[in-house]
């Protein structure tokens, strides 16, 4: 036979009286563990009957809760369908935007890269070709020179066994009069081809400094009625490395939270034999009234 309820005025009455006698209360001696004894088993018919009150109450709002939730996702459900579906078909046009827009910009910079090269290539092989025409120059005018000389000296000789003395010495200055002049138009040249490879190693270096130009960005996807918003998210792709992150200083202590259900598992597991460093492991005692 069901007991008869008690009215919940009574319950809450008689309910609020225990704090007040729970802190007063010690327990010192053999007697007074009995006595809290006692009165944790009339807390417990107290909490009894306080169940039998309630649950049937609960109960039904938790049928009534889980009857709403049925139904409400029974009508929602397609629109959840539908809107889940427009959802991942907008994000995924928004995506292929971006990627598009990421494979014009690498083009473009490749591109610029690539022309940046062959400017400095060609700047670079130009000033070497300037630079190697100038050595060619300078021992074409060399070995003009002594050719020159040598000659000039070979016929002075000649004229001074003849007894020519007057025309071997004319010889002689008019051999150095022509390697002046020579020597000035070699000079000259020098200093065209210089100036022309100072102006080769200035377009080579304005060619390494020119800046790659500005690859345009993604265009903003924009719909009236929606906003479309960027969700980082991440995954956990190697543990070991993450904890090696933390040990290390470079990821916070915050991206490891304990496993709080395996941990406490495994101490009531092992119990006083679990040794985990960073763990205290300790007994702490319950009370049941039966």
């Amino acid at each position: 036979m069901r007991a008869a309820v008690v009215p919940i005025e009574d319950l809450e009455k008689q309910a609020g009286s225990w704090p007040a006698l729970a802190r007063g209360f010690a327990v010192t001696s053999q007697e007074q563990l009995q006595l809290a004894a006692n009165h944790l088993k009339d807390i417990k018919a107290l909490r009894g009957q306080i169940a039998e009150t309630f649950d049937p109450i609960d109960r039904a709002q938790i049928e009534a809760r889980r009857v709403t939730i049925a139904q409400r996702k029974k009508i929602e459900g397609p629109l959840v369908e539908a809107q889940d579906l427009l959802n991942r078909k907008v994000s995924e046009y928004a995506l292929e935007v971006e990627r598009r827009a990421r494979v014009e910009r690498e083009r473009i910079e490749r591109e610029a890269r690539e022309r940046r090269e062959a400017e400095e290539r060609a700047a670079r092989a130009e000033r070497m070709r300037i630079e190697e025409e100038q050595r060619a120059q300078r021992l074409r005018a060399e070995e003009s020179a002594r050719q020159e000389r040598e000659r000039a000296e070979a016929e002075a000789r000649k004229l001074r066994q003849a007894g020519e003395r007057d025309a071997a010495e004319r010889r002689e200055r008019e051999a150095e009069e022509r390697a002046r002049a020579a020597a000035v138009e070699a000079e000259k040249t020098q200093q065209r081809l210089a100036e022309d490879a100072r102006v080769a190693a200035e377009l080579e270096q304005e060619a390494a400094a020119t800046p790659l130009p500005v690859a345009p960005l993604a265009p903003v996807v924009r719909a009236a009625g929606v906003t479309l918003r960027e969700v980082w998210k991440y995954e956990v792709t190697d543990l070991p490395a993450l904890v090696a992150g933390v040990v290390a200083g470079t990821v916070p202590i915050e991206a490891l939270q304990p496993a709080e259900q395996f941990i406490g598992a495994t101490v009531r597991a092992m119990k006083g034999a679990c040794r985990w460093p960073g763990v205290r492991v300790y007994a702490d005692k319950s009370v049941a009234a039966r």
